[in-house]
């Protein structure tokens, strides 16, 4: 039951990036689909609650459960972060460079000058390396890059202390922009960090990038 549930959670979120390609228009059933995996996120908190009374017997499908529950709530807050975009009407200039591995432009490194990202970086070294040490398990270094993004992009306090965190969001507020416009920028920094903290070259990225590989699977 709990496979098919995320199955068909998996499938909600494809129809919210086919959603979000068409043009901004069908706020109704967008929303409608967040309603959805909202349920859907109440529905696993509340299974996953009376499955703790089995802990010791089950405690790695317990693990599982949390995990994929994380996964659909930062996936949801993307969303959201994505809706927000449309609604500010995608006016925004880009603060990375598009070609793979992603990297700041000229704008996204002056943007990370004035949030001061280096020094939050700096203060925040463990928590960073605590948090993807324990997140990455077998991922590769595309997948690492990915969870900098989304991480960064819905659940900066995960990554950063909560004063830290506020300063990111206030920033964001402060120039009227929603915090996942951000997000790239920000994960772009993280991955940078942690990379050079654990030896990963940037380069690995393009290695693991499915749109790469499909590109030479067509050569």
């Amino acid at each position: 039951m709990i496979a098919m549930f995320f199955l068909q959670a998996s499938t909600a979120a494809n129809w919210f990036a086919r959603a979000l390609e068409q043009p901004a228009g069908s706020f109704a059933f967008v929303f409608g689909l967040i309603a959805a995996l909202v349920f859907g996120c109440v529905w696993v908190t509340k299974f996953t609650t009376a499955h703790k009374i089995h802990a010791e017997r089950d405690r790695e499908d317990v693990k599982s459960v949390k995990a994929k529950l994380d996964g659909l709530v930062t996936d949801i807050s993307m969303i959201k972060g994505t809706l927000a975009l449309i609604q500010s009407g995608l006016n925004m200039p880009s603060l990375t460079q598009a070609h793979s591995p992603v990297s700041l432009n000229a704008l996204g490194r002056e943007t990370a000058r004035k949030m001061g990202m280096d020094a939050i970086v700096a203060r925040n070294r463990d928590k960073i390396l605590g948090f993807l040490d324990g997140h990455i398990d077998k991922k590769n270094a595309y997948d690492i890059q990915q969870l900098c993004i989304e991480t960064a992009s819905t659940r900066p306090e995960l990554f950063f202390s909560e004063e830290d965190a506020g300063h990111i969001k206030n920033f964001a507020y402060a120039e009227g922009k929603p915090l996942v416009y951000y997000g790239g920028m920000i994960g772009v920094i993280v991955r940078d960090f942690y990379f050079a903290e654990r030896g990963i070259r940037v380069e690995e990225v393009d290695l693991h990038d499915p749109a790469k590989q499909e590109t030479k699977g067509r050569k």
